[in-house]
């Protein structure tokens, strides 16, 4: 999900993170989607450079942070920033991720109006049409990124628009190789895989069993390059 945020601060060092809306601060200990964070710990080391492509609060931005060396986390991701005293280990970007042929997209609302869910699609997780919120400048990861700059994970958490996504970093995939945790939420997002499968990837079960090419929709998918299988910890 690319929600929004007050400003664009300084460029990446650490980690990325798209993000935008209010919610109570981050508790590190609670229990926040396990096999996500146990899945991204094989994938993720001390000194990688991770994007986080829809944060809301910095759940998983924070725990990146503590995985790539310093402990982390906007109205509430930036002063869970400021609470957990990272400031120069995340960059916030106040812009929807798309597959940069458009520059201005609409926000829609997520189910029952849902702000943690806001979306670019126009529909929610269930396919039902949702109401616009409002305009914000969109850009592709590939946009962001020149083809010399080191990515070593990225977490896409983008309420159906994974495969436009995917569309956007096709030379990230290509030239960095990352490794990606993803949430497919609809066939349509799931249908984008064949871009990673392309791109030389294969997809995994968050155990790290490997998902058949024509399996039916999984939910939470690994996708790590073939280069880099071997690298797992």
């Amino acid at each position: 999900m690319e929600e929004i945020m007050p400003t664009i601060k300084a460029f990446i060092k650490k980690i990325l993170t798209f993000t935008g809306l209010i919610r109570p601060g981050v508790n590190l200990d609670s229990e926040y989607e396990p096999p996500v964070i146990q899945a991204i710990s094989r994938c993720v080391k001390e000194g990688d450079t991770c994007i986080d492509v829809g944060a809301c609060i910095g759940d998983i931005s924070i725990r990146l942070a503590l995985l790539v060396g310093h402990p982390v986390n906007v109205k509430n991701l930036n002063r869970n920033i400021r609470v957990h005293q990272v400031p120069d280990c995340i960059t916030v970007l106040d812009k929807a991720v798309n597959d940069g042929k458009t520059k201005e997209i609409w926000l829609f609302s997520g189910r029952s109006m849902s702000e943690y869910e806001w979306n670019i699609v126009g529909h929610d997780t269930d396919g039902k049409k949702t109401k616009p919120m409002l305009k914000i400048e969109a850009v592709s990861l590939d946009g962001v990124f020149s083809k010399d700059q080191r990515i070593d994970f990225i977490k896409i958490d983008a309420e159906c628009a994974e495969a436009i996504i995917f569309e956007g970093m096709r030379n990230i995939l290509k030239n960095q190789k990352p490794a990606l945790i993803i949430e497919f939420h609809d066939d349509t997002g799931w249908a984008g895989r064949k871009i990673l499968t392309d791109a030389g990837y294969q997809l995994f079960t968050l155990d790290f069993e490997p998902v058949s090419p024509d399996s039916e929709r999984i939910y939470h998918c690994a996708a790590i390059h073939r280069d880099k299988i071997k690298l797992l910890r």
